[in-house]
């Protein structure tokens, strides 16, 4: 690529005009090739329970890895909310499926990005009904290059994540201190998976490798417990390829996800002391 351009400069040269938007167009485009977006979180505009209000801002905060001029514009690939019963809640309205970087309510500031979600349900009632929302997002530069998605499961306040209607199995544990290790079972091609227990996200778009990772968290020995495992992504070899084990103090279960993009996972954890 280095003697690709330095041929195109001393064309330039010699001809005198004509070539600078060429040479700048090579330099983004190899610049942006491999553009990746990480470690996603969220927070809400109005972060009280819900009173006589049927919007609000979902502020959307993630990293990427190259210079800004990558970035152009952030696109919404899928914004879905659902009520208590994990079904999904419509009509609404969202601000705009596609955000320019210099839009209103987009920043771009030392590798940290964020952009505005603003929505309104049609009704107070309507609002009052939503659980939780999905947003899956990537980007593009201004060859229309895209990065890869993340997505963002984000429980409004005072809302929980409802406890499945079904799970795909149950692990017994013999205290309330439990540990979850998360890995890649394959190839590392960046796997991101957020973790939910009882209705609580305890880690939001982890990216998995083949070195595990670890999340300790306590549960309720006096209420039904579960945990779930949400495919961010799925990297760029389908599915996600996650393995697992959780570990109560007294022994290691291990269990295997193999989930696509939007699927999610889950375990009922029954306190057996």
């Amino acid at each position: 690529m280095i003697k690709l351009l330095n041929f195109s400069l001393l064309l330039c040269l010699f001809i005198g005009f004509g070539c600078t938007k060429k040479l700048e167009l090579d330099i983004v485009e190899s610049k942006c090739k491999d553009f990746r977006i990480s470690d996603a979180s969220y927070e809400f505009k109005n972060p009280n329970c819900p009173k006589n209000i049927k919007s609000n801002t979902l502020t959307i905060k993630f990293k990427y890895n190259g210079d800004a001029e990558c970035l152009n514009s952030i696109h919404l690939k899928l914004v879905k909310f659902y009520n208590e019963n994990n079904t999904v809640i419509n009509p609404t309205t969202l601000s705009s499926d596609s955000l320019s970087k210099t839009a209103v309510g987009v920043s771009v500031s030392n590798g940290v990005a964020q952009f505005d979600l603003d929505f309104a349900m049609n009704s107070i009632a309507d609002y009052d009904k939503i659980s939780y929302i999905t947003v899956n997002f990537n980007t593009k530069n201004a060859n229309g290059n895209e990065s890869n998605r993340l997505a963002v499961v984000a429980n409004l306040p005072c809302k929980s994540i409802p406890v499945p209607s079904t799970t795909d199995g149950k692990i017994d544990v013999k205290n309330t201190q439990i540990s979850v290790s998360l890995w890649d079972n394959a190839a590392e091609d960046g796997d991101i998976i957020t973790i939910i227990v009882n209705g609580k996200i305890v880690a939001n778009n982890v990216e998995i490798f083949t070195a595990p990772k670890t999340f300790t968290f306590t549960i309720d020995p006096s209420q039904k417990n579960y945990i779930s495992f949400y495919a961010v992504n799925e990297g760029t070899s389908s599915p996600n390829t996650a393995s697992g084990t959780v570990n109560d103090g007294a022994s290691n279960q291990s269990f295997n996800l193999g989930m696509s993009q939007g699927e999610s996972y889950s375990l009922d954890l029954v306190y057996k002391p």
